[in-house]
């Protein structure tokens, strides 16, 4: 299975202007909205992995071939065959994937109880994605009690392997004090070892972390380097986070148009509700003190901006 900027200005001001903006006071921007990414019941929605070879002696790539219709009809109920096969022989790969099937109903009515046994079997091999997978079916109560104990320590596993997205999680835990003592030290080392790894959600709450002073040492500009990373990828809380930041000129300098452009960008990729509504607030109040020239062009920046991968 497969689980699956620049500087804010860009020139130089004069000393004179420079200062004039220095004396200009911060937009009244809220950022008292939830700006943590948090985990969430759609992780346990995986797919199955798709092998780069169709080896008719290998089950478990039969059953992807089926899967996704590679060199044969897609057929759910013929990739289970498969699976189960491969499941049956030991193959963790198989026994993950076959959970994948129980879990969301392809092929088969859905079940949790029999995808838990299937993911643990897998776990019980070492298979990270399947040690992922038992966490997340612990910490949800799904196939079995919700236990935050449990999943801490399955998370672990994965996490110990490099598992970025159980890393996250882990910092998530860790600084909630789900499953563990609140520990924001360990939130931090967690968080940061997927940050380093590209997660995005980590990067936000890095950056949320070190804006807030919440364990570490308070450091704006450390903030807008993480919240940087995270919404150059089009995650639009750091979206969101980053544009407040260019507008209270916290760890970068005051920037209007950087500001408007990451605030719009935020609030075109955020559901309607309560995050939505705080960024088109910010977004429309920072209008207010910007010139029609400089909203027509934090506008064209927004629309020629597109996502990257750390």
């Amino acid at each position: 299975m497969r689980f699956s900027t620049k500087t804010a200005s860009g020139f130089f001001l004069p000393l004179v202007a420079a200062c004039l903006v220095c004396l200009l006071p911060a937009p009244s921007l809220a950022d008292d909205v939830s700006r943590e990414n948090m985990p969430n019941e759609a992780e346990l929605a995986f797919l199955v992995g798709e092998s780069e070879v169709i080896d008719p002696n290998d089950p478990n790539a039969m059953g992807d071939a089926h899967f996704y219709g590679r060199t044969v009809p897609q057929d759910y109920q013929e990739a289970m065959k498969w699976y189960r096969k491969g499941a049956d022989e030991g193959n963790a790969e198989a026994q993950l994937n076959l959970g994948v099937m129980y879990r969301n109903g392809f092929g088969v009515e859905a079940d949790n109880a029999t995808a838990m046994i299937w993911y643990q079997q897998a776990a019980d091999q070492n298979h990270v994605g399947a040690q992922y997978a038992v966490a997340a079916m612990h910490h949800y109560g799904k196939g079995t009690p919700q236990d935050f104990t449990k999943a801490v320590t399955w998370y672990r596993k994965a996490a110990d392997q490099g598992f970025a997205e159980a890393q996250f999680v882990l910092g998530f835990m860790h600084s909630h004090g789900q499953g563990v003592d609140q520990d924001f030290e360990e939130s931090v080392r967690w968080y940061t070892q997927a940050a380093e790894q590209g997660e995005s959600k980590s990067q936000n709450n890095l950056g949320l972390i070190y804006e807030t002073g919440r364990g570490v040492l308070q450091n704006y500009q450390k903030a807008v380097k993480w919240y940087k990373k995270a919404a150059e990828q089009g995650n639009p809380k750091p979206q969101n986070n980053l544009g407040v930041m260019y507008g209270k000129a916290r760890g970068v300098p005051q920037n209007f148009v950087e500001a408007h452009k990451w605030l719009n960008l935020a609030a075109s990729r955020l559901a309607p509700g309560g995050n939505y509504e705080r960024a088109k607030f910010n977004r429309d109040r920072l209008e207010r003190q910007m010139t029609p020239a400089e909203i027509a062009e934090a506008q064209q920046l927004a629309q020629q901006w597109r996502p990257n991968s750390n």
